[in-house]
């Protein structure tokens, strides 16, 4: 399991260095793996302003710029990037900058007869995304409360260490940030500061609903709650895509994030489904709670799986059924064809705690595991 030092401080006082920290998690029973350095793949890398922009005459596609990193004598520097212009501020590699992500030491070099003293970079470049088609820039609002100069790393929520830990069989309470918060707690007798609730929701039972027993059991808990006026397109802000992707898990959607947000900090699965698509599958126009229900698999049931895999089911793996149709593999993972999509208006978000042997069960029967299993 990976975790954010960043995301830990929002839940505990941390009053050691990461590398203590470490020793003092692998004695306490959580072996850290590997600890890594968020900030090592931008150190020289600076927030600069873009002064001015002019062609460079030796090329149809370079420019020429000036470029403000609160030094006495600003930079020059040339740039191919069609996005390009003044009065932008942008990430800057200075000179000896090492850009790992991109196998690059930045000198001061010469492109077609013009001395270049650096080098404007993109997302791409600075090793946070996959592609990136131009330059980044940084948005004003959050450029104008730093200094020029100022350390790529600290904008970016980059002066952080990632602890990849090992989680043994028998510290389940460790699978969820709140869970090594609570260990840190305890190793270094500093405060834990638990989230609250800030609402309170009506809760209604529901009788007709079918649960399997061998799933819900007595100490077990399955809930379905209708969502209206929510949207597919809208995407997270920047501190939950952070935490996230530190976290080893790709962002999506606001929808989608949430639900994975959670799962990591409570340690809680939970799964969205999309109310107009399960109408579409099932046939009815209006889905209702007590049409979800529990069950075990019938051999040779098949479900399309989120990660696009088509499943043959078997009587040993636990489903979520809505109208009796599989929708999903109970505490593993979602069907495809029921999923959050940017068309997504409306979800039913399904909660819920699984005997642990069924999801084991369904986990080994389709040879896959998942952060939520």
């Amino acid at each position: 399991m990976k975790v954010s030092q960043n995301w830990l401080k929002t839940l505990v006082d941390i009053n050691s260095t990461p590398n203590n920290l470490s020793e003092k998690l692998s004695i306490g029973g959580f072996e850290v793996d590997s600890l890594e350095d968020c900030s090592k793949n931008v150190n020289g890398v600076v927030l600069g302003k873009v002064l001015t922009v002019k062609k460079h005459e030796g090329s149809e596609k370079l420019s020429i710029c000036e470029v403000d990193i609160g030094e006495a004598i600003n930079l020059q520097i040339i740039c191919g990037a069609k996005n390009i212009k003044p009065n932008i501020y942008v990430y800057v590699a200075t000179i000896g900058a090492q850009l790992k992500a991109v196998n690059l030491i930045i000198k001061r070099s010469e492109i077609r007869g013009v001395i270049s003293e650096g080098m404007i970079c993109s997302l791409q470049e600075l090793g946070l995304e996959d592609a990136s088609h131009g330059i980044a820039t940084v948005e004003d609002h959050i450029a104008i409360n730093h200094e020029l100069g100022t350390a790529a790393a600290k904008l970016l929520d980059l002066n952080d260490f990632i602890y990849d830990l090992a989680i043994t069989a028998n510290r389940p309470d460790g699978m969820s940030v709140i869970g090594i918060a609570r260990e840190i707690s305890a190793l270094l007798e500093t405060k834990f500061h638990f989230p609250e609730l800030k609402h309170k929701y009506k809760i209604q039972l529901i009788d007709k609903i079918v649960l399997c027993p061998n799933a819900i059991k007595s100490n077990c808990l399955y809930t379905i709650t209708r969502i209206d006026g929510v949207s597919g397109t809208k995407l997270s802000p920047r501190w939950i895509k952070d935490r996230l992707e530190k976290s080893g898990i790709n962002s999506i959607n606001l929808l989608v994030d949430l639900t994975n947000y959670i799962l990591l900090e409570q340690g809680q699965p939970m799964h969205a489904f999309d109310k107009d698509k399960l109408s579409n599958l099932t046939g009815k126009e209006e889905v209702l709670p007590e049409d979800f229900s529990v069950r075990k698999a019938m051999n040779n049931e098949m479900l399309l799986c989120l990660d696009g895999k088509n499943y043959q089911l078997n009587e040993n793996i636990t489903i979520i059924a809505c109208c009796n149709k599989p929708i999903a593999i109970a505490g593993v993972i979602g069907g495809l064809e029921t999923s959050v999509s940017e068309s997504t208006t409306s979800i039913f978000l399904e909660g819920a705690v699984f005997n642990s042997v069924s999801v084991r069960k369904s986990t080994k029967e389709i040879g896959f595991r998942t952060e939520s299993s």
